[in-house]
C-alpha cells in the first residue's frame, strides 16, 4: 500500500480465478506498516486471474493474469486412453495413450517419464511386447501385442508405481 493509505484486515480483499472461472481459496494476511500477504494454492493450469482491493478499489497491478502450470506428476491422476485400454487383438499391434496429470488433473506438457509396460497373455501364459514412445507433450503411446488372447494383465508402471 502506499505510505500515506491506511487499510485494515478486512478492508483488504483478494480473488483468484482458474482458467475455468472456478474461485481459488484465497486468505490475505496483515503483515504490518501496511504490507498484506496473499497466498493461495493454484489447481488449475493456465492463466489465473488474480484481483486485490482496498476499502473495494483495485490496487494498481490489479486485475493481473498469472500463468500456472501443471505440478509433478501423480500417478494415481494419469489416464490411459484409446481403443487398446479396452480392447485386444492377438498377433496384431494395439495401442493406446498414456497422458500424465499432476495430482489436480492437469495434463502435464513436457516430455521424459519414464514408462513401463508388460503385457501378459490368455491365462497369464507368456508376455507380450510393448514399446512406449514418448510424445514431448505429456503424453506417451503405447503399442503392444499379446501371444494369445484374451489378454489377461495390462500394467503400467511409473518408476515402479502402477497406474
Amino acid at each position: 500500500l502506499p505510505s500515506d493509505a491506511q487499510a485494515s484486515e478486512g478492508s483488504v480483499s483478494a480473488q483468484v480465478y482458474g482458467s475455468s472461472g472456478q474461485p481459488a481459496n484465497v486468505s490475505v494476511a496483515a503483515m504490518g506498516a501496511g504490507a498484506f500477504r496473499v497466498t493461495y494454492v493454484p489447481t488449475e493450469a493456465g492463466e489465473n486471474i488474480v484481483l486485490a482491493r482496498v476499502q473495494g478499489a483495485h490496487v494498481d497491478t490489479s486485475p493481473c493474469v498469472v500463468p500456472v502450470t501443471a505440478g509433478e506428476v501423480q500417478i494415481s491422476s494419469c489416464t490411459m486412453e484409446g481403443e487398446g485400454v479396452t480392447e485386444a487383438h492377438s498377433s496384431r499391434s494395439n495401442k493406446f495413450t498414456i497422458v500424465a496429470r499432476d495430482a489436480y488433473g492437469n495434463k502435464l506438457n513436457h516430455p521424459g517419464l519414464e514408462w513401463q509396460c508388460s503385457v501378459t497373455g490368455g491365462n497369464g501364459e507368456g508376455n507380450g511386447s510393448t514399446v512406449v514412445v514418448d510424445n514431448g507433450d505429456g503424453t506417451y503411446d503405447v503399442t503392444y501385442t499379446v501371444p494369445r488372447l484374451p489378454a489377461s494383465v495390462a500394467t503400467v508402471c511409473l518408476t515402479a508405481t502402477s497406474v
